[in-house]
């Protein structure tokens, strides 16, 4: 079975997404023996869903907390709006995203044998289902890699293009918009994407991609590796599971990454928000992450 996870908490729309682009994918590749895992914490509306193949764990823990702004009905304010204290906006304590301690749930959940870690604002190419079997096909590979790039066309925070595929019902219309965006994949801006070390964004003769947080390994390679849970909100934690994984395997790391755009992502800009993204904690992040493993190289 092929599990793919992701962490979630108010981004319903593009989760929504996230599972209509999979089981186009599914189709075209003829992929039947797969999951979706939805590691849930702090939604406003839990996930809901039909789809025998979708299971949606809710970390109801606590976490810990920091101050947000929110409006007169108490939903957090996008980092564009202005704080307006007129308006009824306020500060409140509210749980830090736990992304961290989600992936190690879904990790643990997770049926499969191939496992794919998917940030829940992706759109996946359309044989995007097929790309994990590179594991199955060479035992010596240790990590399959995306490419990633930026749908950027925004409105108030967040890409048109999500509203425009959200506003249309019917499966054909959707394809359609997906696919004018495929087509198109190379004039997307590139995500971050790491070779020659799991920090590095430069390629050199003979060295390896790490490609960024979107993966695919295999179960067995994960034994005993999980995400530290003391990282909190943005940032770092995807490096440090990556450096794990290089101490693991060393000399013997080998990966492959898949560049089209029918075995890529393309991921969909949208707001941020303080209960995951502060300048401050992502500097103590990184703090936390030079205390595990040395400062960022060159």
């Amino acid at each position: 079975m092929h599990s793919i996870l992701t962490t979630h908490r108010n981004r319903h729309e593009h989760l929504a997404v996230l599972l209509w682009s999979l089981r186009r994918s599914a189709r075209i590749c003829g992929a039947e023996d797969w999951e979706l895992i939805v590691a849930e914490h702090g939604s406003l509306v839990v996930p809901a869903t039909n789809d025998p193949r979708v299971r949606i764990l809710v970390d109801d823990r606590p976490a810990p907390l920091t101050t947000v702004s929110v409006d007169a009905d108490g939903r957090l304010l996008p980092h564009w709006a202005g704080f307006d204290p007129a308006a009824g906006h306020r500060k409140e304590l509210r749980p830090w995203f736990p992304k961290s301690r989600l992936w190690n749930l879904a990790i643990d959940a997770a049926r499969g044998e191939l496992l794919t870690f998917l940030d829940c604002d992706m759109l996946v190419g359309r044989r995007f289902l097929e790309s994990a079997d590179d594991l199955v096909r060479d035992p010596g590979l240790t990590r399959v890699c995306y490419r990633v790039r930026n749908c950027e066309q925004l409105k108030q925070g967040r890409s048109d293009w999500l509203d425009r595929i959200l506003a249309v019902p019917d499966e054909l219309g959707r394809a359609v918009i997906a696919d004018y965006l495929l087509e198109r994949y190379e004039q997307h801006p590139l995500a971050y994407e790491a070779y020659g070390g799991h920090w590095r964004n430069c390629w050199g003769p003979g060295q390896q991609p790490w490609g960024n947080s979107q993966f695919s390994m295999r179960r067995e390679d994960l034994s005993g590796l999980r995400f530290c849970e003391e990282f909190t909100g943005r940032g770092f934690e995807d490096l440090d599971f990556n450096a794990q994984v290089e101490r693991r395997f060393a000399g013997r790391y080998r990966a492959v990454i898949h560049t089209d755009p029918d075995h890529g992502l393309l991921h969909w800009m949208h707001d941020r928000y303080e209960d995951w993204h502060q300048d401050g904690q992502t500097s103590a992040n990184h703090r936390l992450y030079r205390e595990r493993n040395g400062d960022l190289q060159p």
